[in-house]
């Protein structure tokens, strides 16, 4: 537990690493790609990891495996078409004053950071975690509160949007 709380903290300074010198305009587009993206990902992605589940017939201990990349496969495609998506519609970057450029571009980079990193933690909070693979009573008490603090951006917004068909996913 220790391990994966040190991977979301890596996680989130490379986040910010990547994003603190694109610009307000970029870093925007991209929180709604991650937020939209994870909201697609999510219960499609694990609709699509029980079907996949159901054909490859992997054993019970491992079955968690073919959801969380299932998941993850559901992400990077709907980052890549959005993203391809947004670069063909606005082929011209929008130019802000240059101090609220820098300034907004690295609080909004802030804001990708967290969302990337809220949706790394939900998806090892309710795959491996929840499958039992990885046991969260071994951490501390600081460790259980990261890795759920770390997971509540995503896990709010899918429940916001979804509701209760959410819940199915979650039990």
């Amino acid at each position: 537990m220790g391990l994966l709380t040190l991977l979301l903290a890596f996680v989130f300074f490379a986040g910010v690493a990547m994003t603190i010198n694109e610009g307000l305009w970029s870093n925007t587009i991209l929180a709604f790609i991650i937020i939209i993206a994870a909201l697609i990902a999510i219960p499609w992605g694990y609709i699509l990891g029980i079907v996949v589940i159901v054909a490859a017939q992997p054993s019970d201990e491992h079955a968690w495996a073919f959801t969380f990349a299932t998941v993850w496969g559901v992400f990077a495609l709907s980052v890549l078409i959005m993203r391809l998506i947004a670069d063909r519609g606005s082929r011209v970057r929008m130019r802000f004053i240059p101090q609220l450029d820098k300034i907004g571009g690295a609080l909004v980079g802030l804001v990708v950071s967290t969302m990337f990193t809220s949706f790394v933690a939900v998806t090892l909070v309710l795959l491996p975690l929840k499958a039992g693979v990885w046991k969260t009573e071994e951490g501390s008490e600081f460790q259980q509160k990261s890795m759920a603090r770390a997971a509540a951006p995503i896990y709010t917004a899918l429940t916001k949007f979804y509701g209760g068909e959410f819940a199915d996913i979650t039990d």
